[in-house]
């Protein structure tokens, strides 16, 4: 407990001292309300960005609400598995740290942010051909800290493959 106290305390402080940059992707979404629409167009700038999340090219979202929520599916192909044919579990954590950094986007007291702990409890694999929903919600966004959870499940049978918390430490420019 003392150690991720420790380190909001440390990642406050380094946040506090970036100074805003207009070319950062999330600046000119904040202070807006998001829809799907907006959130969306949040998920195609990261891909579009090159970096590592054009692996969620493939991600849609499908429902956002003003509360802090966001749902999205995938259909699992080939480039989302592992060596055993099953949803790969950093691809999981990609999922959960996108998904619901977006729902973050969507409640009252968006901002900017830098994840301070992520932590994914794996429950049941999923396999290619599977579509499987993610669903995030903003539990509660305070002052500096917002926490989140996430739990993805298999759209045809309800089975869930993983639970999430995301802590993130928000700001204001």
């Amino acid at each position: 407990m003392l150690g991720t106290y420790l380190l909001c305390v440390s990642t406050a402080r380094l946040c506090t001292k970036l100074k805003p940059n207009p070319e950062r992707l999330y600046c000119k979404f904040s202070q807006q309300k998001m829809d799907i629409k907006g959130v969306s167009g949040i998920l195609q700038k990261m891909i579009d960005h090159g970096g590592h999340d054009t692996i969620l090219k493939k991600v849609q979202i499908v429902e956002v609400k003003d509360d802090g929520t966001c749902k999205a599916e995938l259909h699992i192909d080939q480039e989302h598995t592992n060596i055993f044919g099953t949803l790969h579990g950093g691809y999981i954590a990609t999922l959960v740290d996108i998904i619901t950094s977006l729902a973050l986007f969507a409640h009252p007291r968006q901002g900017k942010g830098v994840s301070v702990n992520l932590n994914v409890s794996y429950l049941k694999p999923a396999k290619k051909g599977d579509d499987i929903v993610i669903e995030a919600t903003t539990s509660k966004a305070g002052r500096t800290l917002a926490y989140l959870d996430c739990k993805i499940y298999i759209k045809q049978s309800c089975e869930l493959v993983a639970t999430a918390s995301h802590c993130k430490f928000i700001r204001e420019d």
